[in-house]
Formats: C-alpha cells, structure tokens, sequence
C-alpha cells in the first residue's frame, strides 16, 4: 500500500529508531508491528521497491547487534548464479525475457534525490537518469522499453517512459501537484498500469484509481473509489491488482481482475470477498493470478496462504508466501519471514536465500524461469546492497553444459521416459527443461521443440 511520502532523511530515520520512535504512518498499515518498525514508509519502500502489499515486517532493535550477510544463495538444479551489482544503495529492480536488468540505485550516500535509473546487459551498465530527483520503481518489457516513477517534490511523481534512447513523461502533473503517479508497469505490447494517488483526500488516505497508457494515449481505467493500487499487468492487457479499504478499522482490501475483454459481463471482477487484508497480486498471461491474504489462527501465529485463481476457480497455492510471483510455467517465487525467499517448482520447494534475521526480498521472476532478487542487510549495513541472478539454463538444455546441441539428445530421451534414472544422472540439471511447449508436463508432444531448439542458429 502507498502511503503519504515522509521525506525525512536517513540519519534522522535511524536516530529515531534509536530512540525507539514509532513512525505514526504505519498504525494503518501493520497495526500489530508497529512497536517493531523503526524506519519510515519512504525509505522501506525506496529502499527495496515494494509497495507495503508487498513487504513483510520486521523490526531493528535498539543497541542489538548488526544482522548477518545472508548467505550464499542456494542454486537449484538446472540454474547458475550471478551478482549483479556489488554494494550500493538499491530499490526495485525488473528483469525482462531478454535478459536486460533495469534498477534504481542510489548515486550519492544518504541523498534520496541521487536515486538514478540503471540498465545492465551481458555484464554492462547504463545509467539512464541524470537528475537531481528521485528515480525509482523501474519496470522493462522485452522490447527493452523501461517505465519508472520520477518524483517532482513531496508529494507529486510522474510516469516516465525510456523507448528508443528517448524519454518522455507519461503524466504531467506540475510539481505542486497534490497527486502520485505511482508502481508503473508495462507489458510487451507497450501499454502501461499505474495507480493515481490522491495524497489528502476521503478518511485522511489515499483513494486512488487505475490509469492506462496505450496507443500514444493515457487513460482512467477504473471509477472504483477507495485506493486501487499494486497494478501487475500481463501480456493480454489484463489486469490484476488490490483494492484497499482505509476508511474502516482495521484496514480491508480485496483483489481484481480486469479481463480486457469488451463483451465481458464484467469489466472488474472481484476475486475476493472474505480474504481478511488481501494483498500482494500478480498475474501471468494464463491468466493466472496469486495473493496472500491474512489468516488469523486462535491458538498460534497468523499466517499468510498463497491463493491462486485459475479459471474462476481459487485454490491454496501454498500455505505461506508472500510476494508471490508466477509465470506461465507455473514457477512461483515467494516470500517467507524471517527466512527470505523461495521457489516453487514442478510441485518442489527450492530456498534461494536470505538468513534467520532478515528477508532476502523477492524481486522478479521471468517466463524463462531466471530469478532476480536483492540481498540486503538490515541496520547498519544500510549502503550494502547487492542485486542477485539466477539465470535457468535454456530450454533443451539437459545437460546443462550451457546451449543445446546433439548432447542433450541422450539426457531429453531419459526425463521423458525416467525422470528419476535422469535426477540421478544429471543432480544438477533440471528435467523440465525438456518442456519445449510450456505446457508444464513432460511428454512426447516435447519432442519438435527440442528438435527446433536444437536445430535453432
């Protein structure tokens, strides 16, 4: 959820918690955690580039001692890893189907305004911005086309839009703008979901609504009042995102979906109706789409179920995870606390990484199955971030020696017809790299894929 920005700069943030202040914008958001919270809404949310839908609590204790490193991450079968940046001050970062990373990153220790927009490709860097205001929350399709969140003062942020070497503004509110346009996200056929925030209006929130960007043309997509926000988009042009509540106590939210489909009975349809604080949607070109709502059990600790709704129809996906991201081969990429991040994978849980004191947070997940997170570390390890890739090995690969040639004629034959004399074999391949089609099963109708992959210049 987006709150009202508090530009308060870093030093005073950790003086307060020092001091064990609590910052009174999150008696709306995690009302249990309060107590625990020791740093502002802005610089949790810029930090690592999750809406407060997306971020699980934690807390800093006055005087403890600093957090560990997370350790190493754990490669599942069929993946390699790289570390793509070394250090630094990071927020949110994308990663397309091409392999190209965008992300923010802080170009001046301590100096929110140094937040600069980044573009990494085959192990080179690009800075896109040259400015002295805030640029964060990027998104990139596959076309290398890069939206991003550009703030003006305290309260205004425009769209912003990199095509061609070339950026233009999306929105154009003026700098004294009592309005946010905020979580950009664009998909591969270039149009745009993003949430228009009224900062100081109804029940002293947020109300917001949804605008799109396609054709050249920018667009209020939902009439909905309350504060629509955390829009994830998918190929289709179909939407899903939440639907929050501020003007009860305790705060309620629900999930939608947009269909994009004019002869639709229903344009916004609710997928949730008793889901106590559904949050943290995604949606893939199935269309699939994942949440987590909070469930509170009277005899232990709350716990946060991973939904999936598939057509019309919604099942657990998992008895924890939040953020929950999945692509069209079914993979998931999900949060727990305080352990850090996983993934689900043909019916297996894998951990990636994190440590037993501070999350590891899920960043993206591509339909190749590549996985990009950042590593961070918690107070006072605060300039310390480092952005991770696991990069899956190609489809076909099933000797993951790195391309797909006649070698892998021998290995493909085995998963199809015994997967487990292939685990034994090759413990660290993946069998569903021979899933040419996609189709998340493993049989005879692999077969031309492979043969084109294999075939393929």
């Amino acid at each position: 959820m987006h709150k009202l920005s508090l530009r308060i700069p870093i030093v005073a943030v950790y003086a307060l918690a020092l001091i064990g202040f609590a910052i009174p914008a999150y008696t709306q958001v995690f009302p249990e955690d309060v107590a625990n919270r020791r740093r502002s809404h802005d610089y949790l949310l810029r930090q690592h580039g999750f809406s407060f839908d997306e971020l699980d609590p934690f807390s800093v204790a006055a005087g403890a001692p600093a957090p560990p490193r997370p350790r190493a991450p754990f490669v599942p079968p069929g993946y390699e890893h790289h570390q793509i940046t070394f250090g630094g001050e990071l927020s949110s970062a994308s990663l397309n189907n091409v392999g190209q990373i965008v992300y923010g990153a802080l170009t001046e220790q301590g100096n929110f305004d140094s937040f600069e927009i980044f573009l990494w490709e085959d192990g080179q860097v690009t800075q896109l911005t040259h400015n002295s205001v805030p640029d964060w929350h990027p998104d990139i399709n596959d076309d290398g086309d890069i939206v991003w969140e550009q703030e003006l003062g305290d309260v205004a942020s425009n769209v912003m839009l990199y095509r061609n070497g070339e950026t233009i503004a999306i929105t154009n509110d003026p700098v004294d703008s009592l309005f946010q346009n905020s979580g950009p996200k664009i998909n591969n056929q270039g149009t745009i979901v993003w949430s228009k925030i009224d900062t100081y209006a109804a029940c002293g929130d947020v109300p917001a609504e949804l605008w799109l960007y396609e054709n050249g043309q920018a667009r209020q997509l939902t009439n909905l009042g309350q504060s629509n926000q955390a829009a994830n988009i998918n190929d289709r042009g179909q939407i899903a995102w939440t639907r929050y509540d501020f003007c009860q106590w305790p705060w309620a939210s629900k999930i939608y979906f947009y269909p994009n489909d004019p002869a639709a009975a229903d344009q916004f349809v609710l997928l949730t109706e008793d889901h106590y604080q559904a949050q943290g949607v995604f949606i893939n070109n199935t269309p699939e789409v994942t949440w987590s709502y909070l469930q509170r059990h009277p005899d232990g600790p709350s716990t946060r179920p991973l939904q999936l709704w598939r057509d019309g129809v919604i099942t657990t996906a998992l008895p924890y995870g939040r953020p929950g991201r999945i692509n069209d081969r079914g993979q998931i990429l999900y949060g727990r606390t305080p352990t850090g991040i996983y993934l689900f994978s043909d019916g297996r849980d894998y951990f990636i990484a994190g440590s037993d004191d501070v999350p590891a947070p899920g960043q993206d997940i591509n339909q190749n199955g590549d996985i990009l997170w950042t590593d961070w570390y918690g107070f006072p390890h605060i300039f310390d971030d480092e952005l991770q890739l696991l990069r899956r090995m190609p489809i076909g690969d099933l000797d993951c020696d790195g391309d797909v040639s006649g070698t892998d004629i021998n290995p493909f034959v085995l998963a199809l017809t015994d997967r487990s004399h292939y685990e034994n074999v090759f413990p660290g391949c993946d069998p569903m790299l021979a899933d040419s089609n996609g189709d998340r099963q493993l049989t005879i109708a692999d077969i031309n894929g492979f043969v084109a992959a294999m075939v393929a210049p």
